[in-house]
């Protein structure tokens, strides 16, 4: 019989066997939950503008949005970012990503 404490690493190393043989885009955020915020949805935007003329002239936009939805125990997140920019009217920046976060409150703990 194997002692509960071999029994304990024999499970974490074969999860992280598992978790590095498998090529993902996901990833395990741990993170506590924005306490500060009240419930339901809080919306915050932000744009930006800006204009250089002279030696250079260059044109920038950006943009940017955060959606928190939280609960008792579950916090969702979504975030939008877009910039866009111009220098003698080519284009050189034009960059964007949508993300989406989901955290769980598992366990809580105090000091």
């Amino acid at each position: 019989m194997i002692p509960d404490v071999y029994s304990t690493w024999i499970k974490i190393l074969l999860m992280l066997i598992t978790v590095i043989s498998f090529k993902g885009y996901a990833f395990i955020n741990i993170q506590i939950l924005r306490k500060n915020s009240e419930s339901d949805w809080n919306h915050s935007a932000k744009l930006l503008f800006n204009q250089q003329t002279g030696n250079t002239d260059k044109v920038t936009a950006k943009g940017s949005t955060l959606n928190p939805y939280i609960d008792e125990i579950h916090e969702y997140i979504l975030m939008a970012n877009i910039s866009y920019g111009e220098s003698y009217n080519q284009k050189d920046t034009k960059n964007g990503n949508i993300q989406f976060r989901y955290t769980r409150n598992i366990y809580e703990f105090t000091f």
